[in-house]
């Protein structure tokens, strides 16, 4: 097996005894597995790609600001400072990601414009039903959430601009985890402002896992078609 197998092997074992820890209440476990599965992330990162080029670097530097957010939210409870903490730290994370995926959008800019206004719109849509879905549970944080809701739009656009500027694995990978990212950043607005989610920390959690794991990988295996800019 090549490394990247191995790694992605190791990576669903240590995912998949993070989530029955979760789901089964072992919190003492969880303690060690949850930062084991961000320093295994980093691990894979530096020894597949080698952290060369700036955009394995920002992916590196969206990887540790996850980390932060996940401690931050773990412990956060109904302890409002600590929440929007979290929400801080994964909202630099997705600005480091974005400007990852920046890098590749600008190796062709005036490629596809077609499917950018598509990305664009749809993003649009999407992310306002969401907020006016959330709106009036809100209360004093409209203007934060309305702030982190833009950025996550962003996120997804910009791993849709991504089309045909990169090999098609690596789209369609990166573009896989950022829809898991969404989800799961749509999950920890709703269950904190709304009713809440039954289990709400350890689903999140584990679609956070697999949007990394997937947007690491996508990182990995990155080609770029046009390189008309230093990455």
């Amino acid at each position: 097996m090549d490394k990247k197998t191995v790694y992605s092997l190791g990576y669903a074992l240590i995912f998949s005894l993070a989530l029955l820890a979760g789901i089964s209440g072992w919190n003492n476990l969880l303690v060690l597995l949850h930062p084991l599965v961000y320093l295994y992330l980093m691990l894979y990162l530096q020894q597949c790609a080698g952290l060369k080029g700036r955009f394995h670097k920002r992916l590196l530097k969206g990887l540790i600001l996850s980390f932060l957010a996940d401690i931050l939210f773990r412990y956060a409870g109904t302890n409002t400072s600590l929440y929007l903490g979290a929400l801080f730290s994964f909202l630099i994370a997705h600005l480091y990601f974005i400007s990852a995926f920046y890098l590749d959008f600008k190796s062709a800019q005036e490629l596809d414009k077609k499917g950018a206004k598509w990305a664009i719109g749809s993003s649009a849509i999407v992310f306002s039903l969401f907020y006016l879905q959330i709106r009036s549970h809100l209360g004093a944080y409209r203007l934060p959430v309305i702030v982190y809701i833009f950025i996550v739009s962003l996120l997804l656009m910009m791993a849709l601009f991504r089309n045909r500027r990169v090999n098609t694995q690596s789209f369609r990978m990166v573009l896989a985890g950022v829809i898991f990212c969404v989800l799961a950043d749509a999950g920890l607005l709703y269950g904190h402002f709304t009713t809440g989610i039954s289990n709400a920390s350890t689903w999140i959690f584990a679609l956070y896992m697999i949007a990394l794991y997937l947007i690491i990988s996508g990182g990995v295996s990155r080609e770029l078609i046009y390189k008309q800019t230093e990455v």
